[in-house]
């Protein structure tokens, strides 16, 4: 009955993106194992005219996306990773014509084994606030630099942890 109450008091906009979500988070998950990441990431960071100044409200707007998308990901039938539901945001942002920016970083893990395990982790941001996560979620892990995506002779380096990490910078060694 809950759920039912609940649905009702969306608005047809919001049924449709949790309907749009609940399909797409697997198809964005098959085309990731499939594709690999730069070709999902260049369909999801495709522009639809993103604006700058972006809607009145549109950091309430991209909030209610994560929430959305992260909401589907939770109880629907697809348990999407960080990753997945963080491009399948990007998109729907793109389409809303929001500029939203995919994070992805790699910290320590606490596993509490032998070995040191490191963690991978996904988001996005929208004008420097967390859109699908916890807000300190950036100052918990080393951001990786996509710069290499956009430009075709760029090669990709190693990440700059000294503006995530605040220690001594590390050189720029190609890493492929």
């Amino acid at each position: 009955m809950k759920f039912v109450t609940k649905l009702r008091s969306l608005s047809p906009v919001d049924i449709y993106t949790l309907l749009w979500a609940s399909v797409m988070l697997p198809l964005v998950g098959l085309r990731l194992r499939l594709q690999g990441f730069k070709k999902v990431y260049s369909w999801a960071d495709r522009s639809h005219s993103v604006s700058q100044a972006g809607l009145p409200d549109s950091t309430d707007l991209s909030a209610r996306l994560g929430k959305m998308i992260n909401y589907v990901s939770v109880h629907g039938v697809y348990r999407a990773s960080c990753l997945c539901r963080s491009l399948v945001l990007l998109r729907l942002m793109r389409q809303k014509g929001l500029p939203g920016e995919l994070k992805i970083g790699i910290a320590k893990g606490d596993r509490g084994g032998p070995k040191t395990m490191l963690d991978a982790h996904a988001w996005i941001e929208y004008r420097s606030v967390v859109i699908n996560d916890r807000q300190d979620v950036a100052g918990k892990h080393a951001v990786f630099n996509f710069d290499y995506l956009h430009d075709k002779d760029a090669q990709m380096t190693r990440v700059n942890y000294a503006k995530a990490r605040a220690q001594p910078q590390l050189s720029a060694q190609p890493l492929l």
